[in-house]
């Protein structure tokens, strides 16, 4: 049928002048950066939003050191909505289904490399991790809460030649004064 369409496709445009949009929480957030980056809103026939907006997150996470140089962290994210139950709005990672558990796309990133750390895909074309989706059941409603993750390592060669070997070094020009 013609004039008829699928969905409607608002790349780029500021879905915020004109629809309302939930406020997220990232629990574990220090900084935000969103100007000047892309955005997209998907409104399908069933009423259904899809809104993807391009950021740049500073979050906290521990590093546990207790088995350096072969630590292993997680960094994680944690977005929920305080504000909105189950009821009234459902949060899913990218192209995830509604409801617990693994789903969809977590963190999609380019190639990482660092001389003190391995990332996932390192040398390849970069990396994606699945996100994880737990619904909470608080004493009058639930709350969906969706986790995304990835893993990484500290390169034990580094720390070897850049603190282990120097400070060696450094203790045997000093114990060499005493035979000199």
């Amino acid at each position: 049928a013609s004039g008829c369409f699928d969905k409607i496709n608002l790349a780029g445009e500021d879905i915020r002048r004109w629809a309302w949009v939930p406020d997220l929480y990232i629990d574990n957030l220090v900084e935000k950066t969103v100007d000047g980056f892309a955005s997209s809103a998907v409104i399908e026939p069933d009423g259904t939003v899809l809104r993807t907006e391009q950021v740049i997150l500073k979050v906290k996470n521990y590093l546990g050191l207790g088995k350096l140089p072969y630590d292993r962290h997680t960094a994680m994210i944690s977005v929920a909505s305080y504000s909105q139950d189950t009821t009234r709005l459902r949060l899913t990672a990218r192209g995830g289904v509604v409801g617990g558990g693994q789903t969809g796309i977590g963190i999609t990133a380019p190639p990482i490399s660092s001389a003190t750390w391995s990332f996932p895909g390192e040398g390849k074309e970069g990396f994606s991790t699945p996100g994880y989706v737990d619904t909470l059941d608080f004493v009058t409603s639930k709350w969906d809460y969706v986790y995304l993750s990835f893993e990484f390592g500290r390169q034990p060669k580094f720390l070897m030649e850049q603190v282990v070997l120097p400070a060696n070094l450094f203790i045997l020009v000093s114990y060499i004064q005493f035979w000199v």
